[in-house]
């Protein structure tokens, strides 16, 4: 709903669970990615890893999440790589609105 608030002509599409996500993935190319690092039975790294290999990559990708202590090494790789577009801990709803503005270019 923040998004959404944010970026009025965004649809906000959430899903349970990575593979469901990945399951929409290969049919469809939204305009970016947010996703948490720990979730039940998978987590962030693999489901970024499943997007590489499956060459269904989508920028931005952001990791939000309440858990980016407990990846820092890997997260420091991907700063590295570039291949994650931003790193936003959470609960700080308005940075990752104004990393979404800025990206999208809205005011």
């Amino acid at each position: 709903e923040m998004i959404e608030a944010a970026l009025p002509d965004t649809t906000v599409i959430g899903f349970t669970t990575p593979q469901d996500a990945e399951a929409y993935l290969l049919n469809n190319k939204p305009a970016g990615i947010v996703c948490d690092i720990k979730m039940p039975d998978f987590n962030g790294m693999m489901f970024l890893r499943n997007l590489e290999l499956t060459h269904t990559m989508i920028h931005p990708f952001i990791f939000y999440s309440g858990y980016m202590s407990e990846w820092k090494d890997q997260i420091a790789e991907l700063k590295k790589s570039g291949t994650v577009d931003g790193f936003i801990e959470k609960p700080n709803n308005g940075e990752l609105v104004n990393f979404l503005k800025k990206w999208y270019k809205v005011t």
